[in-house]
C-alpha cells in the first residue's frame, strides 16, 4: 500500500502506481465511504504543464468486490499469455 487518505469517513488507498512511457501514470485504487462496499479503481493519471499529476478525466475503470476474482483472472491470463509469447 502507498498511500492512504482519509476523509471525514472516506477512505483511498494507492496500491499501485504503474509509470507509463509517455509520461502518465496508471494507479490502482481502492476507495471505501463508511457503510459501503470497497470499490477498486484503476485510473489513468497525467502530469499537467504545471507539474501537477491529475486524473484523466472518462479513463477511470471501477470494479466492485464481486467483479474483482474475474478481474484477477483475467489480467494474470494475460500475464500468462504474454510469457509465452
Amino acid at each position: 500500500m502507498r498511500d492512504r487518505q482519509e476523509r471525514g469517513r472516506t477512505v483511498t488507498r494507492v496500491l499501485a502506481v504503474i509509470a507509463q512511457r509517455n509520461g502518465s501514470e496508471t494507479r490502482v485504487e481502492v476507495y471505501q465511504e463508511a457503510g459501503k462496499s470497497p470499490v477498486l479503481s484503476i485510473a489513468l493519471y497525467r502530469r499537467t504543464r504545471a507539474g501537477v499529476v491529475m486524473r484523466e478525466g472518462g479513463r477511470t475503470l471501477r470494479f466492485f468486490p464481486d467483479e474483482w476474482p474475474a478481474l484477477a483472472d483475467g489480467v494474470n491470463r494475460a500475464v500468462a499469455e504474454k510469457g509465452r509469447a
